[in-house]
């Protein structure tokens, strides 16, 4: 089992990030399916990640989560996207991989 939160912590702060992982589980299974057949991630589905993985982690830290784990979360985004970025002006990534990396990286950065 996968340990997201290392004390014990309000049941509100919990359901908000397991919302949050919720919403990246259920994008990411479209998101593969939509690739798989396209070759491309649509904004429409990437770009809500950044407000709504965002918005309910700082709910979480407002509910309780330690906000440590936040400011973790947004420089992992942060970084992930960058180094895509500089991968993108390379050759080797198109631009919804770029701006996935960043959704991905908050999630990351928030567990770890």
């Amino acid at each position: 089992m996968i340990v997201i939160f290392s004390e014990e912590l309000p049941v509100a702060a919990v359901v908000a990030v397991a919302l949050a992982y919720a919403w990246l589980a259920v994008a990411s299974i479209v998101l593969a399916l939509v690739d798989a057949r396209t070759h491309r991630l649509p904004n429409r589905w990437v770009l809500p990640g950044y407000p709504v993985f965002g918005g309910l982690v700082a709910i979480a830290c407002l509910l309780g989560a330690p906000w440590q784990n936040a400011l973790r979360a947004a420089l992992a985004g942060l970084l992930l996207f960058g180094f895509y970025l500089i991968l993108r002006a390379a050759g080797g990534m198109g631009g919804g991989d770029v701006k996935l990396a960043g959704v991905l990286g908050l999630a990351l950065g928030w567990v770890g």
